[in-house]
């Protein structure tokens, strides 16, 4: 056995710590600063796109997309690539270190994690998260749910839908601290009451509540308010006060036997202006849509979709859901595909397809040096774009799929990746517009620090990555690693056990490995598509 620690993961969805620094320079926040003098602290590098599905994907398996196959919220539908249906974790096409843990004997509590629903059997036991269907099972065992209600009053699913409290932001920071607890509450009891060796529990507030109010966490943000700001203050630091209590307590629940860790799954920065890359694409001839398509679009978005959306839940045998399936992009509506060489499936996808030839139903483009040179072009286009009022670049960088990725389902990645200059996002907004709503959005480099038995007191890290948790963690509880992980061991101990105990690995489940198949319901569907649509994603 190389050590036997049990290690409790809490994650902190978004957190970032130039939002988080003011807080500790103010003393709010005493118990996160505690574990940053004692442990070992630095940033810990996402995944791209910078989105929670992918990124908690790549945490769980510690590996990177191109091995586990989730690339987006939504996926593209076998044998039609142009058509979204939505993922889940049933999307995932590698084992988690879930699996080696109960593998090895080791039991796992999973607490709201995205992608875990529809939950899974694990050796112990999960609460699924993200996108959770009200009114089905998201436990696994199905029965803890009646047991959380029955002693701590339940856990809250989804919520903190901030598009639902644009404007209301009293209302929104109510509703994020009255649900934060409550989890809490739910943490609380089962470190209490449940056998662990892993603990992890998924904070998500910091990333609901940073879309829409970085224009008042950042003092820079363009947009800065700084009355908003201090009619929010106490509020605000009311909940990042609750979140250092939930640390600060659960440190003490766990003893001094175990490793607390707080990672997030990416970090935030400030945006204040749209990029629409359809826009881009078509501005260069490789992209047509319908006439009026966009004014068609729009009009049914603003004004038919809630109309809409109320008669197919309420009569769903008289109005059957279409064949788009959940989340056929708006991008997509409208294209005329003879004429398209390269399209966008989501905003949050940050990546480009091209329309293949064998690959799309109405493929262009022919494989091989036509499709390079596509490529090339691109690439180009998007690293010479422009902001007028400014002359800032849009994109800061630009990369192929098949180069960023490794693993063999690399196929499904987008042909090209592209990371938006800091200021601008992918955006439903008319091309370079000021933003309606989004203040914020995601950033590459999240938050990492752990304290605990055997590690460095008031340590720095870099270089490190999401993927690097998983066989960490692994590490810490004397299990061996799977040897086609791409994470490494973080070097956070106090002592020089890597060299004197080094990691051990086993073989890999097989690439293969696919987890039983889960098809959504036409109201299932509804469903998500409204979560994500009230999260900023869709």
């Amino acid at each position: 056995m190389q050590t036997s620690n049990r290690v409790l993961i809490i994650g902190l969805d978004g957190a970032d710590w130039r939002v988080l620094r003011p807080y500790l320079n103010d003393g709010i926040m005493p118990n996160l600063a505690h574990m940053i003098e004692t442990g070992v602290s630095g940033t810990l590098r996402s995944t791209i796109p910078t989105h929670s599905a992918v990124a908690w994907a790549s945490f769980m398996t510690g590996r990177n997309p191109g091995k586990h196959a989730v690339y987006d919220f939504m996926q593209r539908a076998p044998g039609d690539p142009t058509r979204m249906v939505g993922a889940n974790s049933r999307s995932l096409r590698s084992e988690t270190f879930f699996d080696v843990l109960a593998k090895h004997g080791r039991q796992i509590g999973a607490i709201n994690v995205p992608m875990t629903y529809p939950p899974f059997p694990v050796h112990g036991f999960m609460l699924g998260g993200m996108s959770v269907h009200e009114g089905k099972p998201y436990t696994f065992p199905e029965s803890l749910v009646g047991e959380l209600e029955d002693r701590v009053g339940g856990f809250p699913v989804n919520r903190i839908r901030w598009r639902y409290t644009l404007g209301r932001w009293e209302e929104l920071l109510d509703e994020a601290i009255e649900v934060t607890k409550q989890r809490a509450h739910v943490l609380k009891y089962l470190i209490d009451y449940k056998d662990w060796d892993v603990l992890i529990q998924v904070f998500v507030s910091p990333d609901r509540l940073q879309h829409p109010l970085m224009h008042i966490l950042d003092s820079e943000h363009p947009f800065y308010d700084d009355a908003l700001a201090q009619r929010l203050k106490p509020k605000l630091c009311v909940y990042f006060k609750l979140m250092d209590d939930i640390l600060g307590r659960s440190q003490q629940q766990v003893g001094k036997d175990a490793a607390l860790m707080v990672i997030s799954d990416h970090g935030f920065r400030s945006v204040h202006k749209s990029i629409r890359i359809p826009e881009i694409l078509g501005k260069h001839g490789l992209l047509k849509t319908r006439p009026r398509a966009a004014a068609i679009r729009l009009s049914r978005k603003r004004l038919l979709r809630p109309v809409a959306r109320w008669i197919r839940t309420a009569f769903p045998a008289v109005f059957p859901a279409s064949n788009r399936n959940v989340g056929s992009p708006m991008q997509m509506t409208g294209l005329v595909w003879p004429q398209t060489q390269a399209y966008v499936t989501t905003n949050t996808s940050q990546g480009i397809y091209v329309n293949l030839k064998g690959r799309e139903p109405q493929g262009i483009v022919t494989p091989g040096d036509a499709y390079e040179h596509l490529l090339d072009n691109i690439q180009e286009i998007l690293l010479a774009e422009r902001d007028p009022a400014n002359g800032q670049p849009l994109i800061e960088s630009v990369m192929r799929g098949k180069d960023s990725y490794v693993g063999p389902w690399v196929e499904l990645a987008p042909d090209v990746l592209f990371v938006p200059s800091p200021g601008y996002m992918p955006a439903r907004e008319a091309h370079l517009q000021s933003l309606r709503w989004q203040r914020g959005d995601h950033d590459l480099d999240g938050i990492f620090v752990t304290a605990g038995p055997g590690i460095k007191c008031g340590g720095k890290i870099d270089g490190a990555a999401l993927v690097d948790v998983a066989p960490t963690v692994l590490y810490l509880t004397g299990a061996p690693i799977p040897e086609d992980m791409d994470g490494q061991v973080l070097d956070i101990f106090a002592d020089q056990r890597l060299t004197s105990i080094p990691p051990k690995y086993e073989k890999s489940r097989p690439a293969d490995y696919e987890a039983a198949e889960y098809t959504y319901t036409q109201e299932e569907e509804l469903q998500i598509e409204e979560q994500l649509r009230s999260l900023g994603y869709f």
